[in-house]
């Protein structure tokens, strides 16, 4: 949901897709401009404006992956972070305390717990210390599984 004076599509800029869809509510009034033409408009490539512009994105990009952290069944967000960020996980197994993950997923530590052990039981996961990605394969099939059902 956006109101009056919503700036949509700038991922544009950086040539790609838009993750949102738009559907007008009521009447609107729409303003266009192509992503060169935005682009001349904000200044060169390596522009204050564009790189501030730049951070504004990415900022937005990981806020909505935040988001995506906490939809779906507690099994599919624990397998989901996991999958994400499976490279820092297995760099640093102890980077992020358990009471602390649950929080940022939207759930109990027990209930994470649970979820650690269903992937642990399944061989996706070693979580004896911290949280390791063993088999990043398997993990992405009960992450696309619990995605499909």
């Amino acid at each position: 949901m956006r109101g009056p004076g919503s700036l949509l599509c700038t991922e544009a800029i950086r040539g790609q897709a838009s993750p949102c869809e738009v559907r007008a509510l009521s009447r609107v009034r729409l303003c266009g401009l192509a992503a060169e033409e935005l682009k001349r408009w904000i200044g060169p490539p390596r522009s204050p404006a564009q790189a501030v512009l730049g951070l504004l994105l990415e900022e937005a990009q990981a806020q909505r992956a935040e988001v995506n952290l906490r939809e779906g069944t507690c099994l599919l967000r624990v397998a989901r972070f996991a999958l994400a960020h499976a490279d820092f996980l297995s760099e640093q197994p102890d980077a992020v305390r358990k009471q602390v993950l649950a929080r940022m997923l939207g759930m109990r530590p027990e209930t994470l717990s649970r979820c650690l052990t269903r992937l642990e039981r399944a061989g996706a996961i070693d979580a004896s210390h911290g949280v390791r990605v063993q088999y990043p394969r398997l993990l992405s099939s009960i992450v696309f599984a619990a995605t499909t059902a």
